[in-house]
């Protein structure tokens, strides 16, 4: 709902904030049942920010503590801060860069699509070192996976 000036009114950027902002989706599917990738392969496509498990996770660490902070602050956040700013990026590991790749395999002889990368949504207040933690501990090869990391506050 727009007023009469055009511009959203509070309630509808509530609203549209209310949607926006729902429990994010699990990447664990409930005991026995297949887990459902259409959202997760549809963030495929937006050309979000791509980093590499390289370096123990360096790269992670340097775009949280550059791209999460306000964009009036003059340095990048310090490593024990917390994010400004809600973010969105994939993870990929080292040297296998975007979702997927072509492998051999080796029972068959043929060539597979093998699936990786972590998708990680990230809600303002978290503490950098939980989101590269979070990265070290999801990330796995061969597999695709979403992670929704939260603020722990004392």
């Amino acid at each position: 709902m727009q007023s009469l000036t055009g511009c959203m009114t509070l309630q509808s950027l509530k609203e549209s904030a209310e949607h926006m902002f729902a429990p994010a989706p699990t990447f664990s599917p409930p005991e026995g049942q297949a887990h459902d990738e259409t959202l997760l392969r549809a963030f495929l496509t937006l050309g979000l920010p791509e980093l590499s498990s390289a370096e123990d996770f360096c790269a992670v660490e340097t775009y949280v503590r550059t791209v999460g902070r306000r964009k009036d602050d003059e340095d990048e956040l310090p490593a024990d801060a917390r994010t400004s700013r809600a973010l969105m990026f994939w993870v990929y590991p080292a040297r296998m860069w975007g979702p997927c790749r072509e492998t051999l395999d080796k029972t068959t002889g043929r060539l597979k699509l093998e699936r990786h990368g972590l998708f990680m949504t990230v809600e303002q207040g978290v503490r950098v070192g939980d989101i590269v933690e979070k990265a070290r501990q999801y990330l796995q090869v061969g597999v695709l996976k979403h992670v929704h990391v939260t603020p722990q506050w004392e």
